[in-house]
């Protein structure tokens, strides 16, 4: 099973990216979701030349944006928020001060949302309820739980799939990677004629890189069973963040365990994204669940584990990633001596 580590702006250093490698990722992840695009290009050459001094084969993943409204940027980054907090969110890209109000990538906000609607931020960690609408650009909430919103977290809005403003991302974004190394291309799946529309961008590049084709959303098992069928993507990757927040989270590991199973009727490689050893930002040893998960993981057959913000924002990243490579090796090692 191979190891994607996701890697981040603030611990993006010579030192931290030789640390992950050594550790033993065997690909780094660059989200374009932040960040311009000339800053990440700017991180996959320093990536490169780490990779180049250290003679490794490790690969390079670039992930394209999600079609999701995200939080704008704050001074501090972090905002520790406690049940029953009264905010103000706002259409807008920064603030200096999260007390004033929080910012939303997104114009009219107060026109896209309803009274009692119930939103959640990244990966679910936080949930609001809209209590008032201020004026078209501002809303008041109530925060639901206690915890911590991170600055360009997804804000998990019902969102429209706009199919030209989708290609323009990526007809922006392609001509410009052809300059840097990639070996995967991460692609959103939304429907087969808009997949095929971003197919043939990047095919008039001449590209030779593989791409992984990212499930986001619920998708009816007949279209993933079709999906499975055709020869112009490589693989697919099980988004459980955006999974958790954009169909019953309590349906999350059946639709998981599904996809496997149609996936290795045609032998489509499965890689496995989001909170695979999360505990291990701050633990010794890993949640028990988390190490049951990844060693299942290995034995039903998926090929490969995306680490996100176990390495993105972790200073202790190189560990958690050494845990992931011990779990992996210690189930391989069981499967190939028939102790399974």
């Amino acid at each position: 099973m191979f190891i994607i580590a996701t890697v981040e702006k603030y611990l993006l250093t010579k030192e931290h990216l030789t640390k992950l490698i050594l550790a033993g990722a065997d690909a780094l992840r660059f989200n374009f979701s932040y960040r311009t695009i000339e800053e990440n290009l700017s991180y996959i050459s320093l990536a490169q030349q780490v990779i180049d001094d250290l003679n490794a084969s490790i690969k390079t993943f670039i992930d394209f944006p999600i079609n999701k409204t995200r939080l704008g940027d704050f001074e501090l980054r972090l905002f520790p928020v406690k049940e029953a907090d009264e905010l103000i969110f706002k259409s807008g890209a920064f603030t200096f001060d999260c007390n004033e109000y929080i910012p939303v990538n997104t114009p009219n906000l107060g026109e896209k949302l309803t009274v009692g609607q119930n939103i959640t931020i990244g990966d679910g960690e936080i949930s609001l309820q809209v209590t008032s609408i201020i004026d078209q650009d501002s809303v008041r909430v109530k925060i639901q739980n206690k915890g911590v919103i991170q600055y360009m977290k997804t804000f998990n809005m019902p969102t429209i799939v706009n199919e030209s403003e989708i290609l323009k991302i990526y007809s922006d974004i392609i001509p410009k990677i052809k300059n840097v190394n990639h070996n995967y291309l991460g692609i959103s799946y939304f429907n087969t004629p808009l997949f095929q529309k971003i197919y043939n961008i990047i095919k008039q590049e001449n590209f030779h890189t593989k791409i992984v084709l990212k499930i986001e959303r619920e998708i009816p098992l007949n279209e993933i069973d079709q999906l499975c069928q055709w020869n112009n993507f490589d693989a697919l990757l099980i988004d459980r963040g955006e999974l958790g927040v954009n169909m019953p989270y309590y349906k999350t590991g059946i639709y998981q365990k599904s996809i496997i199973r149609i996936a290795k009727q045609y032998k489509k490689p499965i890689i496995i994204s989001t909170q695979i050893l999360e505990s291990t930002m701050t633990n010794y040893i890993p949640n028990r669940a988390e190490i049951l998960d990844l060693t299942n993981s290995v034995l039903e057959g998926v090929k490969g584990i995306m680490l996100c913000r176990e390495t993105a924002i972790n200073p202790r990243a190189a560990y958690s990633l050494s845990v992931a490579r011990r779990i992996i090796e210690a189930t391989e090692n069981a499967t190939s001596q028939n102790q399974i």
